[in-house]
């Protein structure tokens, strides 16, 4: 009875410490959702002047499946299957300036601060179509249409919105449209279909694809806005802020298909992820 005892006693210390193990602060820390920014440290600077750059990468695919009805006879067979990628890699023209904020007696000074447009830097889209239409009259019909399309800019007419919220006296920053003057540079079809195949669309693979015209590229990349208390910007270096695709910006999974008669089937999505990123300046 004593060996029983002594081993029952072993192995409930030994559950206690894994449950200990589990639950410890460093356990508790990795699963914690990670910080809405960085910040490496520096001296206290009563105007602090940042120079603001933007890095990331998305992708994006949509497979498409319709049998359109011909009268009289078989129904066509459709199918897309599309994908995209985009990189940039961002500095926006000026600088932001964060003066003391609500240490005025009259007008806070940093309901002034605004956000930045228009940027210098790479970025490139590409797209791979892919699409395949069986008729369903003439054999001789039947087409495919493959290609890689491909498009780079040195400009972009990107945005990083800045705006001060004197009640919780936090500067909100966000970003939109690193991408949209690369996108629309990017051709939009097969260079020897202009017109596409008979009731496919030329190109599927623009990000934020859907047949619901809410949706698409600037919906697909405007950021989240995050709050940083304004005495942070005082006594940064620097301050990086990820950002990645949010569920506003995503169009439904099924495309929001509309012709029910052509028994459509869609799937469309992807993601994107980028760092924005502002340096102290001297």
């Amino acid at each position: 009875m004593a060996r029983f005892g002594y081993a029952a006693l072993v192995l409930a210390l030994v559950a206690a410490a894994a449950c200990a193990l589990v639950d410890s602060p460093a356990s508790s820390a990795r699963e914690a959702a990670a910080p809405p920014y960085t910040v490496d440290a520096a001296p206290y600077t009563e105007m602090p002047r940042f120079v603001v750059r933007y890095t990331g990468r998305g992708t994006y695919a949509t497979r498409y499946h319709a049998r359109p009805p011909n009268p009289g006879g078989a129904r066509d067979t459709n199918d897309a299957h599309d994908t995209s990628t985009q990189t940039w890699r961002l500095t926006f023209d000026g600088s932001v300036s964060v003066p003391p904020c609500g240490e005025s007696a009259g007008a806070d000074p940093c309901s002034a601060l605004t956000g930045l447009s228009g940027a210098r830097g790479p970025s490139t889209a590409t797209a791979r179509i892919n699409h395949t239409h069986v008729d369903g009259l003439y054999r001789q019909l039947d087409a495919t249409d493959r290609c890689r399309l491909r498009a780079t800019s040195s400009r972009s007419d990107g945005v990083v919105d800045i705006r001060y919220d004197p009640a919780s006296r936090t500067v909100k920053i966000g970003a939109r449209s690193p991408i949209s003057s690369t996108l629309l540079l990017l051709r939009g079809y097969c260079p020897n279909r202009p017109d596409g195949i008979d009731r496919l669309a030329s190109n599927y693979a623009h990000p934020g694809f859907s047949f619901d015209q809410r949706y698409g590229p600037d919906r697909w990349f405007r950021s989240r806005t995050i709050g940083i208390p304004a005495d942070v910007f005082h006594r940064a270096a620097a301050i990086r802020i990820p950002l990645a695709d949010t569920p506003t910006g995503r169009p439904p999974r099924n495309c929001a298909t509309v012709h029910r008669s052509w028994f459509e089937r869609c799937t469309t999505g992807g993601s994107w992820r980028g760092t924005l990123t502002l340096t102290r300046t001297p």
